[in-house]
């Protein structure tokens, strides 16, 4: 004869296996968002401001220059040339400075997403996520610009009249 000791543990097993049976069989699961979907990272417009200059290296070493019109810990656009004719999921070597307390060069790898077709006669805008390689300094950095000129934005706000 068992224990009370065991019914218990015995009970509480099938009560947690019951519990894991409904939640696994009943849980919705989605399908990852596509990469044109994500938005889960402020983005900073940076197409007002004192241009960002952004270089890629494409196929065959091809280095190709641009301007940043956006950036957030995920990812970036940029207008580069009609000529850098990048294919979609591509990974491309890039870098760009930060303007912090000293400037900071970003050199990682970025995987190139659409295309935005120009207006006015200017550059496609480019829109490209950063690789996973991007490391968690980096990242941080790109987090700290970006909240510097959050607060640049909110004081500049405040001291204008209404």
């Amino acid at each position: 004869m068992r224990g009370q000791k065991e019914i218990k543990k015995a009970n509480k097993d099938e009560g947690q296996g019951w519990l894991k049976k409904f939640f696994v069989k009943n849980s919705l699961s989605l399908p990852p968002a596509s990469r044109e979907e994500r938005r889960d990272a402020y983005r900073l417009d940076l197409a007002k401001t004192v241009p960002h200059k952004i270089h890629a290296v494409i196929e065959n070493g091809t280095v190709v220059g641009g301007v940043l019109r956006d950036l957030s810990a995920r990812g970036f656009s940029c207008e580069l040339p009609k000529s850098a004719n990048i294919p979609k999921g591509y990974t491309v070597k890039v870098s760009f400075r930060l303007p912090l307390d000293e400037s900071r060069l970003i050199k990682t790898e970025a995987v190139y997403i659409n295309r935005k077709d120009a207006v006015d006669g200017r550059s496609p805008v480019e829109a490209f996520d950063f690789s996973e390689n991007l490391d968690e300094a980096t990242r941080d950095l790109i987090h700290q610009f970006i909240i510097r000129k959050q607060l640049e934005s909110i004081r500049e706000n405040k001291s204008q009249p209404r």
